[in-house]
């Protein structure tokens, strides 16, 4: 198969030829048979012409015979080349083995590296594709997700680093829905017609329901978010009943322990509204109090502005050529900073909506941004030197470079400064995490160590991401086991520790008050936290794919949050009982 366009050509000449019913199992079984596919399409290539032909005849009109040319005007190759077609068929009618009337999925949408593998070749996937039994859908990387569409609206999500295997079954009551999670995560929401699916450690059987399944290689964990899902050990007959708002878990070692339900710690809420944002993952938003405006960042480059009132746009700009990976907003100087994966960071004017200046380009895309409380400084993730990872301290006023500092041994992960004061903290790939102070003097300002105030984290975590609560004296930290972690920010003491997703955490984030905290995951879910308590309050559960970022919403009692399903949704939460208000 050579074009798209000549396997269309195909496709329609032979819709003249045969019923609807035929072409759409000629088309099946063509995709299935790579070889038998070629063979086609080298038939479409000679039939170009009189398929063009064709097309330019009205049907009212007699057809003019030029014997001189060919018997009824055509050439020997056209003859050839109609006859191969319809043999084609009724080969693939005879010899090619696909099983009548199963429906098949199609991939609806991805992002990053998504392949295909049909057990002879591996391809990239793309927006259309059909799956057929044999087929594993894998997306590869952090950035990898896949949505596949059964025919009656049945939708599948894969999450990164996941596997899946579309396999063949014999039982008609499952119309060739058997699929097998090699590794990795994913959601679905299922329709009418029942699904069998299986990990290395478990099997389930559900219709008119909405699950997650997370299975890495030692243990596979359910939870139900609507409807009933069966689920069993791999290999035993004994099964349970899993209903919303519970979820159960199993591994090797258990086979023979009776699975056990667990009722999900929080209730899942649902979100009061959802607000697109351009054509890909939205991985950053913040909110401008003073402006009452959530500022999101586009995949598209673009960065757009949301009145949480009329939960309406209110306007955008261009910002950067490709992904926007972070923003900052300095409440004092009513000023924003955007870093995209071009390697570009540009200090904006939220007043005018232009851009002040831009800053020399970085060794690598920063992810994290944060001002000082004054916003005078501007601290960035440079890159990783020959000495170890870099921080950088800009001028907001001109754009000036104020000072290069190697802040870790390796690479810089995040970074952040207090709202009340000039301590920097930095998270570094040697897992650790370093405070800094920013002191004046005659040669500019230097970035200074603050004695025995590091955080050592374990060898088998590493941090990812870092927050201050409003008034600075609190720091709470989020690792790659999904715990979330709560220190005092003058001694470095641990004070707490939450397990709080399944998966990495992606981003933490404090209320304006420090008695709640939100935190993302990979586990495509928010968490809302009581921090006085040591208690989840509530699972927010919205967004199809990853939840990038929560942020609180100052004076609304709300929460927004940005997901990689191209969404922005909006809590209205009730602070009495943490529900949503209808």
């Amino acid at each position: 198969m050579k074009t798209n366009q000549d396997y269309e050509l195909a496709i329609n000449y032979l819709a003249d030829l045969l019923s609807a019913e035929e072409v759409v199992l000629f088309e099946k079984r063509i995709c299935q048979e790579l070889e038998l596919a070629a063979l086609v399409i080298e038939c479409a290539q000679i039939e170009v012409g009189l398929y063009e032909w064709t097309k330019s005849q009205p049907l009212s009109e007699p057809v003019r015979l030029k014997l001189p040319s060919g018997f009824l005007g055509w050439s020997v190759n056209r003859w050839v080349g109609l006859v191969a077609l319809v043999g084609v068929a009724i080969f693939a009618a005879i010899f090619v083995p696909v099983e009548a009337g199963t429906p098949l999925p199609r991939i609806e949408e991805t992002f990053g590296d998504v392949r295909i593998n049909n057990g002879k070749q591996e391809k990239t996937a793309s927006q259309g594709l059909y799956l057929f039994p044999g087929n594993t859908l894998s997306t590869l990387g952090e950035d990898g997700y896949a949505s596949v569409l059964f025919p009656d609206e049945t939708r599948v999500e894969l999450g990164n680093n996941t596997r899946l295997v579309f396999q063949k079954t014999a039982n008609q009551a499952f119309k060739g829905r058997k699929l097998y999670v090699e590794q990795g995560s994913l959601t679905a929401d299922i329709s009418s017609v029942p699904m069998f699916l299986a990990t290395p450690h478990a099997e389930v059987i559900t219709d008119h329901s909405r699950f997650r399944c997370d299975s890495v290689e030692e243990v596979t964990r359910f939870e139900t978010e609507t409807g009933l899902l069966k689920v069993a050990r791999l290999g035993e007959r004994s099964s349970i009943d899993l209903q919303k708002g519970y979820f159960t878990q199993t591994s090797v070692n258990e086979k023979g322990n009776p699975l056990i339900l667990k009722k999900s710690a929080s209730p899942l809420l649902t979100p009061l509204i959802s607000l697109v944002d351009g054509t890909g993952p939205v991985r950053c938003i913040v909110y401008a109090p003073e402006l009452k405006l959530i500022i999101s960042g586009g995949a598209d480059g673009k960065v757009r502005f949301w009145d949480p009132i009329s939960q309406l746009p209110e306007g955008e700009f261009q910002a950067h050529t490709s992904p926007v990976f972070a923003l900052a907003y300095s409440r004092s100087q009513k000023i924003l900073a955007t870093s995209g994966q071009d390697r570009w960071i540009t200090i904006w004017d939220l007043i005018t909506k232009t851009a002040k200046f831009r800053l020399p380009r970085h060794r690598q895309e920063s992810s994290s941004l944060s001002f000082s409380p004054d916003g005078s400084i501007l601290a960035t993730i440079f890159g990783t030197s020959p000495e170890g990872g870099e921080v950088k301290l800009w001028s907001t006023f001109d754009g000036s470079q104020l000072g290069t500092f190697v802040a870790h041994g390796s690479g810089v992960q995040a970074l952040a400064f207090s709202p009340k004061s000039n301590l920097l903290v930095t998270l570094g790939k040697d897992k650790a995490a370093r405070f800094w102070t920013i002191e004046k003097n005659e040669s500019g300002i230097e970035l200074r160590p603050v004695l025995r105030q590091v955080i050592s984290c374990s060898p088998l975590v590493e941090p990812r991401c870092l927050e201050f609560s409003h008034d600075g004296k609190l720091l709470v930290l989020g690792f790659s086991d999904g715990t979330i972690s709560f220190f005092d920010s003058v001694t470095a003491k641990l004070l707490k520790t939450f397990k709080a997703h399944s998966r990495e955490v992606l981003r933490v984030s404090f209320d304006p008050t420090t008695k709640l905290v939100a935190s993302t995951g990979k586990d495509c879910k928010t968490h809302i936290w009581d921090i006085s308590l040591g208690k989840e309050l509530a699972t927010l559960v919205g967004h199809r794919f990853l939840t990038s970022q929560a942020v609180f919403l100052e004076n609304f009692n709300s929460l927004a949050t940005a997901g990689w399903d191209r969404t922005i949704k909006l809590w209205k939460i009730d602070q009495r009982q943490l529900s949503l208000v209808k």
